[in-house]
C-alpha cells in the first residue's frame, strides 16, 4: 500500500466524523451522501490488501488503515440496511478480538468465588448512614453541592495531576487538561470532553459527593479519583498526549471503531492511578487523607475485583445475546442463556436480574441493539497484552514507566495494532 492509500484513509475517517457529527444535530443521516461513502470505502477494501503480521512501522500504518476503513464501513452499512450479523462479524465491526470474548467465561468461573469473597467485605464495610441522594433540585442543596464540588475536585486535580507529573513524563501534558465537576444529568458517569484547545474532564457529582446522616456533604475519595484516574490519566492523557505527539494523522483520528482500544487505557490508568497514589504519601498528605488511605486502598482492590467481575458478567450476558439468534427454537441438551449465566454467578438472583435488564435486546429486524452491542467494547485486553510485549524484552513498568506510558498513551490504535506498537517499540527500546 502506497502512502496515497493511508492518505484515502484518513480522508474516509474525517467524512465518517463528518456523518456522525451531521447525525448528532439533524438525528438522521444524508443517504446519498452515506452511500457514496460506503461505496468508495468498498472499492478502496477491494484495492487494498490487509497486512496480517506487519515486519515494520511502515506496514503497521497501513494495516491500522485497511483496519480502520473496514471496521467503520460495516458500521455504516449496519446503521444504514440493519440485518442480523453473525457473531464473529459483530466482534469485529466493535474491535473486539475473539480470543478476549472466548476468555470471558474461564475468566469469570476462575474469579467469581474472590468476587463474593470481596462482596462480603464490602457489605461489612457498608456505613448505613450514607446517603447518596443530594437533592440537587432543591436550589439551597445544589449552591453547597458545586461550591463543596468545585473545591474537591480543584484540590484533587492538583495535587493528583502534580504527583502524575512527577511520576512520568508525559504527565506534563496535564498542563493542558482541566478538570470541573458535572451534574452530568443526575447521573454517576463522568466523562472526557475535547472542543477546540479545550481538554477537560467533566467529573459526576453525584459520583463521588454524598450527604452523610446529619444532612453535612462529605466527599467519597476513592471515587473521586477513581473518576480523575480513568478521565484524566486514561482518557485525558491519551488524548494530549496524542494530540502534541508527532505522529501521521490518521492515528489521531477518533473514531467509533477504536472506542474499545481507548476504554482499554482508561481502565488500566484508573486502577493505576491507586498504585501511584500508594507510593506517594505527599501527595496523600495534600488531600489529607494518609491516615485512612490503606483502608481507601484495601477497599478499591476488594471494588475493583467485584466491580470487574459484575462487568464480565455483563458482557458475558451481551456476547451470549450476540450468538443467539431470536425465534430459534433450542437444541436438545443446549443450555439455556439463564442456564449459562448461572455456571458463571456466584449469586442465583443474578442470572435473572442480568437477563431481564437486557429484556427487548433484538431490534424489529432481528439486529442485537447498539446499546447491548456496545458492552463488550469493554472486553478488549489491549493495554495488558501490550505490557506483556514489554515483559518479554525485560522492559518492567516500574524501570521504564516514561517508555512504556508514552507507548500506551500516544496514538489512535485498533485493538490489533495497538499491541504490535507496543512490540516494536520494547523492541526498539
Amino acid at each position: 500500500m502506497a502512502k496515497k492509500d493511508v492518505k484515502k484513509a484518513e480522508a474516509f475517517l474525517n467524512r465518517v466524523r463528518k456523518l456522525a457529527m451531521f447525525q448528532t444535530k439533524y438525528k438522521i443521516r444524508p443517504p446519498i451522501g452515506t452511500q457514496k461513502l460506503i461505496s468508495e470505502m468498498d472499492s478502496y477494501l477491494g484495492k487494498v490488501e490487509m497486512i496480517e503480521n506487519p515486519s515494520n512501522r511502515d506496514e503497521l500504518l497501513q494495516a491500522e488503515a485497511r483496519l480502520r476503513v473496514e471496521r467503520e464501513a460495516m458500521m455504516l452499512k449496519n446503521e444504514s440496511k440493519p440485518r442480523p450479523l453473525g457473531l464473529d462479524a459483530s466482534l469485529f465491526m466493535i474491535g473486539v478480538p475473539k480470543r478476549d470474548a472466548e476468555l470471558l467465561k474461564p475468566w469469570l468461573l476462575e474469579h467469581k468465588a474472590e468476587a463474593a469473597r470481596s462482596a462480603e467485605r464490602l457489605y461489612e464495610q457498608l456505613d448505613i448512614d450514607y446517603f447518596p441522594q443530594l437533592n440537587m433540585d432543591m436550589l439551597d442543596v445544589n449552591r453547597k453541592v458545586k461550591a463543596a464540588a468545585e473545591k474537591a475536585v480543584d484540590r484533587y486535580h492538583k495535587a493528583l495531576g502534580g504527583m502524575v507529573k512527577g511520576t512520568t513524563q508525559v504527565g506534563e501534558m496535564f498542563n493542558s487538561i482541566k478538570a470541573v465537576p458535572s451534574t452530568s444529568k443526575g447521573s454517576d458517569r463522568s466523562y472526557f470532553i475535547e472542543n477546540g484547545n479545550r481538554m477537560e474532564m467533566a467529573l459526576a457529582i453525584p459520583a463521588f459527593l454524598y450527604l452523610d446522616g446529619d444532612g453535612n456533604i462529605g466527599v467519597n475519595k476513592l471515587k473521586l479519583i477513581s473518576h480523575w484516574g480513568h478521565e484524566g490519566m486514561g482518557h485525558g492523557l491519551n488524548k494530549a498526549v496524542t494530540r502534541y505527539s508527532d505522529i501521521p494523522k490518521l492515528l489521531k483520528i477518533d473514531t467509533a471503531s477504536i472506542d474499545s482500544t481507548k476504554e482499554s487505557v482508561a481502565q488500566f490508568y484508573e486502577g493505576q492511578i491507586f498504585e501511584d497514589l500508594n507510593n506517594s504519601p505527599e501527595t496523600q498528605g495534600k488531600l489529607g487523607i494518609k491516615r485512612e488511605f490503606g483502608q481507601i486502598y484495601t477497599e478499591n482492590k476488594d471494588l475493583s475485583r467485584l466491580r470487574g467481575y459484575l462487568n464480565k458478567v455483563h458482557q458475558y450476558a451481551a456476547l451470549l445475546l450476540a450468538e443467539t439468534t431470536p425465534g430459534q427454537p433450542k437444541k436438545e441438551g443446549e443450555q439455556t442463556l439463564n442456564e449459562k449465566l448461572a455456571e458463571v454467578s456466584f449469586d442465583e438472583a443474578m442470572p435473572s436480574a442480568v437477563l431481564e435488564m437486557y429484556r427487548g435486546a433484538y431490534d424489529i429486524n432481528g439486529r442485537l441493539k447498539p446499546s447491548i452491542l456496545q458492552v463488550l467494547t469493554y472486553v478488549p485486553a489491549c493495554v495488558d497484552r501490550a505490557m506483556a510485549e514489554f515483559g518479554k524484552n525485560d522492559l518492567n513498568y516500574t524501570d521504564n514507566r516514561d517508555l512504556i506510558d508514552e507507548t500506551l498513551l500516544t496514538g489512535r490504535w485498533s485493538p490489533e495494532t495497538y499491541v504490535i506498537n507496543a512490540k516494536f517499540a520494547a523492541e526498539e527500546a
